[in-house]
């Protein structure tokens, strides 16, 4: 499937919301010195992320976001989390949304959320009942799709 990875969109919706900074930041919500509370949101992302990924690859299992699962994870952060990346990325943009401080900023950073939720999360979720049926649905019963 030819579809935009997460993190392609993240890196995408980041240099968006650089640009709409510059441009047209609309309104300064977050101002300074407030505004570096977002690189605590945002090492938080990346090390939810990374420790996710690592996870995937210590069980040799891909991360590619459109490939047919071969494993259902539970344990590690996925026994908080059903999606710890996506909630990495999430906690990243929103800590780069901070950190700008621009109404136009945290309107790219809402259309990302919800692209990771309509496009990506709901899709792999559909994907996860047809492969792994009643341990998924049990899964989902015990563990939140964020936290």
């Amino acid at each position: 499937m030819n579809r935009i990875l997460p993190p392609t969109l993240l890196i995408i919706s980041i240099g968006c919301m650089i640009v709409l900074q510059f441009t047209v930041p609309i309104y300064y919500i977050v101002r300074f010195p407030f505004n570096f509370s977002g690189i605590v949101f945002i090492v938080i992302g990346l090390g939810i992320s990374i420790i996710g990924s690592n996870l995937f690859q210590k069980l040799k299992i891909s991360v590619m976001t459109f490939d047919e699962p071969s494993v259902l994870v539970t344990n590690g952060l996925y026994q908080y989390s059903r999606n710890p990346m996506y909630l990495g990325f999430v906690l990243f943009i929103l800590g780069s949304w901070l950190f700008m401080g621009s109404l136009s900023a945290l309107l790219i950073a809402l259309l990302f959320i919800v692209a990771m939720d309509l496009g990506y999360i709901r899709w792999e979720e559909k994907m996860l009942d047809r492969k792994f049926g009643k341990a998924y649905l049990d899964y989902k019963r015990k563990v939140r799709r964020w936290i």
